[in-house]
């Protein structure tokens, strides 16, 4: 089944980070990390997702030349590396006062 993947028929490639690309210690894992900056030489686009936010993720977002802006914070911040911030989404507070109810 993996034969069959060509790479050449998505246009963007976007990775989770945590225990995916990240070992449970969140350090970058060597074989994913290789193969990640192998898809800058095939010029294929690609970012990262993760539920942190970008200091957190910087070191990885640089040892892995991300070039294109990352979706951060569960989806509710897509932002540059350089911290520039390109969409916030900020929940309604009735929505945030019920987290510690359902938690």
């Amino acid at each position: 089944m993996l034969d069959e993947i060509d790479i050449r028929d998505y246009d963007l490639i976007v990775f989770d980070i945590g225990r995916t690309i990240h070992a449970s210690t969140h350090i970058l894992r060597p074989i994913p990390q290789n193969s990640l900056l192998k898809l800058h030489d095939l010029q294929m686009p690609f970012t990262l997702t993760t539920g942190k936010n970008l200091p957190a993720t910087k070191k990885t977002v640089d040892a892995l030349d991300v070039r294109l802006p990352l979706i951060l914070s569960n989806g509710c911040m897509l932002q540059k590396k350089t911290g520039e911030i390109l969409f916030k989404a900020t929940p309604p507070e009735t929505v945030t006062r019920m987290v510690p109810r359902i938690f």
